[in-house]
């Protein structure tokens, strides 16, 4: 060996014979899942929202059935940290609804159904509540031609969404009731623009639901035409008639609600031709009376002034038989509630049935609760109220503040 030269290592393997090549196998690679083709005018930052916004319907669904339907939920080893958030959380609904599993369909023999909600739709459950209770509403909406109206796409979306819903009432087994009520959520996101991202507010729901139908004869039992009446003249002024579906009251500090509707009607702000001042009489007889309790602040934050909810309250009807002044008289059958304030919060309602029992209605949630609670825990919470016509009277008009629930 040459000094200086290090000693070279030979391979002692046998090789293979003489006039064959070794084959190298390498090792298998693994193949990546195709990609799926983009879809064509969409970008990336669009993919990635679409994405995203199906996992959270995901986990939505997820939380609902297990609020619901009580399902079991397995955790893998491997999984994400949002997988694992959103196990634990759904566990927690799993343990503090244990008892709670479905009350609506439970007490479907008081006259009531619970309405399933997923996510921010309390508001529209709470209203279709309350306007079912008028039973020319329910049965309005069920025999409603939509083809005979020039209805709009979205006004046709969620009209046929209410229909479903009160057909499927009507029917009373309510097998597809949840998803006819999911079908009007879903119309109020994707048409009427009440995102589901967010909370919405009933009255302002009711009010354009009122103005799309009114040409439909929908909302007709609750229509309230009124009109400025001059005391002097015993005449109104048939010009200046305003109609909608709600009258809006300003609440003050324990006023009842039988004094707010006094003052609204007083306050007319119109004067005669003779120069009296004029007030506010209704010009038709409604069947039911939907009345606003005005609870935005200034600069748009809750007003959460307590007020006395009236069980009874009397309106002033100008007969056009007798061209005179009769009174009407009117008791509460249900009220939408609002708890929270004016970023965030929960809507429910209170309602009474044929045998004058009140229930909590909270989405799929109905439990039984008594007048003493009401008049305890929904005096700065109540937004919306339900009156039913019960007679008519010429008597004067009375405030009577000791008739509250």
């Amino acid at each position: 060996m040459a000094p200086g030269r290090a000693a070279a290592q030979v391979d002692l393997k046998p090789g293979p014979p003489a006039g064959r090549v070794r084959k190298v196998t390498k090792p298998p690679v693994a193949k990546e899942p195709p990609v799926a083709p983009h879809e064509s005018g969409t970008t990336g930052i669009e993919r990635k929202r679409k994405v995203e916004e199906e996992d959270d319907v995901k986990l939505v669904d997820c939380i609902y059935h297990a609020k619901h339907k009580k399902l079991k939920i397995d955790v893998a080893s491997d999984a994400s940290e949002k997988e694992k958030t959103a196990a634990k959380e759904i566990m927690r609904i799993l343990d503090s609804l244990r008892d709670e599993n479905l009350k609506g369909s439970q007490i479907t023999d008081k006259g009531f159904r619970g309405f399933p909600n997923k996510l921010n739709f309390c508001y529209s459950n709470g209203l279709l509540q309350l306007l079912f209770l008028a039973p020319k509403i329910l049965t309005g909406f069920q025999k409603l031609a939509i083809h005979e109206f020039h209805l709009d796409v979205a006004s046709k979306a969620v009209t046929k969404a209410i229909q479903a819903v009160s057909r499927e009432i009507q029917r009373g087994t309510g097998r597809d009731l949840e998803a006819a009520v999911m079908m009007f959520h879903t119309a109020l996101d994707e048409h009427y623009g009440f995102l589901k991202s967010k909370q919405h507010d009933s009255c302002e729901l009711f009010t354009k639901l009122y103005f799309d139908l009114i040409f439909c004869g929908v909302f007709e039992c609750c229509e309230q035409r009124l009109a400025p009446y001059c005391e002097k003249c015993k005449k109104f002024d048939k010009f200046k008639i305003s109609v909608s579906c709600l009258s809006i009251l300003q609440p003050t500090n324990n006023a009842s609600i039988s004094q707010m509707m006094s003052e609204f009607m007083d306050n007319s702000n119109i004067n005669c031709s003779c120069g009296e001042q004029t007030r506010q009489v209704y010009v038709n007889k409604p069947d039911f009376l939907y009345l606003q309790i005005n609870r935005v602040a200034p600069k748009k934050a809750k007003c959460t002034n307590p007020i006395d909810i009236s069980r009874e309250i009397e309106v002033e009807l100008f007969c056009q038989d007798s061209k005179r002044i009769v009174r009407n008289e009117y008791g509460i059958v249900g009220i939408l509630r609002h708890r929270g304030d004016e970023k965030q919060g929960h809507y429910f309602c209170n309602l009474k049935n044929a045998n004058q029992e009140w229930f909590r209605v909270s989405d799929n949630m109905i439990e039984p609760r008594t007048e003493m609670t009401l008049r305890q825990k929904a005096r700065s919470e109540v937004c919306l109220a339900v009156y039913k016509l019960e007679g008519t009277k010429e008597a004067p008009l009375e405030d009577n503040d000791d008739s509250r629930v």
